[in-house]
């Protein structure tokens, strides 16, 4: 009997964000300011404009509407400030770090729950470049010429609809919590271009859009020109890990996996076969996968390191430099079963690509067509611009930025991918457990402080609360502790002044007291003589 085992095999990964990460939603839902949220101080209080409406007053509405005619929306915020402090838990959805002054906020993608995601299909399209990397057919790609035949290339390489090969493999979300580290980063185009071959190779900041030279860019930072503004997701210092789901069909069963690389016929009529199975997917392992973005990324920051040692610009190093932070995402790339993913917004189009599209550039610094005919970008593109000779194109990067003693930058979109193996799962339920044991020594321990301290509180209330002996000298209207020893009108009371102890004092300007009660006095001496004490009222 013929036993088929499952064609999918389920891989958990871990995952940490490591550089600031932004997936964004549609235009039309970015945070506009004024209508989504407001500024206060270095902060962007997003509204919940549903519940906000309800909340206004037929006169606020009035106002509201007035100001939205007026096309003016920031000017709803004097306006909006006072009711969202009225009822913030009902009417603020959060409040996040800005560091500028925002006219629109890049929303980050949620889902339907409201939680903050990165969705499994901008994975997929980050994997699928790297697996676009790997097959050996790609050198081909680089000889066709004009974009209508790049769909037909790669089409041979990982197929259509029908017949893809990216079907064998299922990715899921990222799903992050409400209370993930998110704030409002800004985010600064750096470019590599320059005017013509040989004009100096220093990197320059993007302060605006321009079609006729590079008066718009500089090699000085400018952090309020031409920038923009991302909810992102930022590394969290806690180091909370999330959950990723990632299934690799990798076995095919022989009846079906012997047609993957090759034309097969079905009563006659021919079937799409699965490009490149066995050479791509067969037998592999999550381990393989692992690897396979290992060394993707290796190469990837080898040659990002080349460009900025090209390309270089002093601002980059304001805090730190960086070749340093090159060489730290190198080195955590490196770490034993995980990997470095670059996913998202602003990570430039060697990223997106996987470099697949242009495997001439082998270090990113090469970018112009000269007039001898050496090729230094793909053919495609030098066949559709043949009119642009000696011109040096732009090679841009993104980089999010804030102010931390210096202008901090950090290149967008690295996670760290941890595959979860049967050794780290009980690693992990030991590590775990070990830390709910602390939690709850730690928990016994605040406890046992605590009842220390309500008890030391209690004795040094009761203590407070005994009266206290006064060693003299005594004087006129002299404040001191006494005790009620023979209640009535008055009362009698013997004080606690050293040397009159045994004595008893009649206590004017005072109701009948229990005997036993403590209370403070004002001595009364006349011509020299102590003869009588004065109640003084508790406060």
């Amino acid at each position: 009997m013929l036993t088929l085992n499952p064609i999918f095999t389920t891989y958990q990964f871990d995952v940490e964000v490591v550089t600031p990460v932004h997936v964004g939603m549609a235009q039309e839902k970015n945070y506009v300011q004024g209508l989504d949220y407001i500024l206060v101080g270095n902060e962007a209080w997003i509204v919940n404009t549903e519940k906000l409406y309800r909340e206004l007053t037929v006169t606020e509405l009035d106002k509201l509407t007035v100001q939205l005619a007026s096309g003016q929306s920031s000017r709803l915020e004097p306006m909006l400030k006072p009711i969202l402090e009225r009822n913030p838990e009902k009417l603020i959805l959060e409040k996040l770090k800005t560091g500028g002054i925002p006219k629109e906020i890049r929303r980050f993608y949620r889902t339907g729950l409201g939680n903050y995601a990165v969705p499994g299909t901008s994975l997929k399209g980050a994997i699928r470049s790297i697996f676009l990397a790997e097959l050996k057919s790609l050198a081909e790609l680089n000889k066709s010429v004009g974009s209508s035949r790049q769909n037909d290339e790669l089409g041979k390489l990982m197929g259509d609809i029908t017949n893809n090969l990216m079907r064998f493999i299922q990715v899921g979300d990222i799903d992050f919590t409400k209370k993930t580290a998110v704030e409002v980063r800004r985010t600064k185009i750096f470019s590599a271009d320059s005017k013509h071959k040989g004009s100096g190779e220093e990197g320059k900041w993007k302060h605006g859009n321009t079609y006729n030279g590079d008066n718009k860019h500089s090699a000085a930072f400018n952090e309020d020109e031409f920038v923009t503004f991302y909810e992102t997701l930022v590394p969290d210092k806690k180091q909370h890990f999330y959950n990723l789901t990632i299934r690799l069909g990798s076995h095919l069963p022989h009846e079906i996996g012997r047609y993957a690389s090759g034309t097969y016929l079905d009563n006659g009529v021919k079937k799409p076969n699965i490009p490149n199975y066995n050479e791509l997917l067969a037998g592999r392992s999550g381990e393989w996968l692992m690897k396979t973005i290992r060394a993707h990324t290796q190469q990837y920051l080898e040659r990002e390191k080349a460009y900025f040692a090209k390309f270089e610009n002093k601002d980059l190093d304001d805090v730190k430099p960086i070749q340093d932070r090159l060489d730290e995402l190198i080195d955590l790339n490196k770490k034993p079963g995980s990997c470095l993913l670059r996913v998202g917004a602003g990570v430039g189009f060697h990223s997106i690509t996987g470099d697949w599209q242009d495997r001439s550039q082998r270090d990113h610094t090469q970018s112009w067509i000269d007039s001898s005919g050496e090729e230094f970008i793909n053919s495609i593109y030098r066949e559709k611009h043949k009119r642009l000779k000696n011109q040096i194109f732009a090679k841009t990067r993104k980089f999010a930025f804030e102010q931390v003693k210096g202008v901090d930058f950090a290149l967008m979109g690295f996670i760290k991918l941890t595959l979860q193996t049967a050794e780290s799962v009980a690693n992990r339920e030991i590590e775990q457990q070990k830390k709910r044991q602390q939690a709850e020594e730690a928990a016994r321990l605040a406890a046992e402080a605590e009842a220390k301290r309500l008890e030391n509180a209690r004795i040094e209330a009761e203590e407070a609360k005994k009266p206290k002996l006064h060693p003299g000298p005594i004087t006129k209207g002299l404040e001191v502790d006494a005790e009620v020893i023979v209640s009535g009108k008055p009362n009698r009371v013997k004080i606690y002044v050293a040397g009159y102890e045994e004595k008893q004092f009649e206590m004017i300007e005072s109701a009948q007291q229990p005997k036993g009660y403590i209370c403070r006095v004002a001595l009364v001496i006349e011509k020299g003589k102590l003869l009588r004490v004065r109640h003084i009222k508790p406060k």
